[in-house]
């Protein structure tokens, strides 16, 4: 079960390249890919985990704020309650239980992966995130006017790289966390096929124009 697990982790980091092109319209909302996997992998894991009967270990550095800022916006869901249609505020939940959905991906990894194989499995994930990246390249190469995506609910984005996520801001952002983690692994190994993916990587962060993504 807990080769599942990690297979299902594969198939969650995977699931970044196709982001937002492939989705399941619903009422008021929408579920990609990404949202699937998590889900299964997360659901599945918890359970390999508890029959592994392993000790389960957590960061209450990292626990405490995600349990504060959860708690935050449960109370501004409620109160949402006052202004709004329990339709609304309803569809408007779904944000929080995909933020604790994901954050529940943070000890799966933490109690699934061996710490001698971090490193492997940064090197998966900066692997996809190329692809990522190459993608971005090609659509603000070939299709870098979005406008006509705004019948489908689409910020009419130009000239500006947003890959298969179709954000700036959030392309911009997973990118500049993918190359924090790639600088600290120039800086940790001196090997410089990591230094020129960071270069890649600043460089596609420069062309999403996003000020949220040069300020993270």
């Amino acid at each position: 079960m807990v080769a599942l697990s990690k297979i299902l982790l594969i198939l969650t980091l995977l699931s970044l390249i196709p982001g937002q092109l492939v989705r399941i319209q619903l009422a008021g909302a929408a579920i990609t890919m990404s949202d699937i996997s998590v889900f299964a992998t997360v659901s599945f894991s918890t359970i390999a985990l508890v029959l592994s009967k392993k000790s389960f270990k957590i960061n209450p550095r990292i626990l405490v704020p995600a349990i504060l800022f959860s708690l935050i916006a449960l109370a501004s869901t409620v109160l949402a309650l006052i202004n709004f249609a329990q339709k609304d505020v309803l569809t408007s939940s779904l944000f929080l239980i995909r933020f604790l959905l994901y954050f529940s991906l943070y000890p799966i990894t933490a109690n699934l992966i061996e710490a001698k194989k971090a490193v492997n499995w940064a090197n998966a994930y900066l692997l996809i995130a190329s692809v990522f990246l190459f993608l971005g390249f090609i659509q603000i190469a070939i299709f870098p006017d979005l406008s006509s995506l705004t019948v489908y609910g689409w910020d009419p984005h130009q000239n500006r790289l947003v890959s298969t996520l179709l954000d700036p801001n959030f392309s911009g952002g997973m990118l500049s966390m993918t190359l924090a983690l790639a600088i600290g692994l120039f800086l940790k190994t001196q090997n410089k096929l990591y230094l020129a993916f960071s270069t890649l990587l600043f460089i596609g962060i420069i062309f999403t124009f996003s000020r949220s993504a040069y300020l993270a």
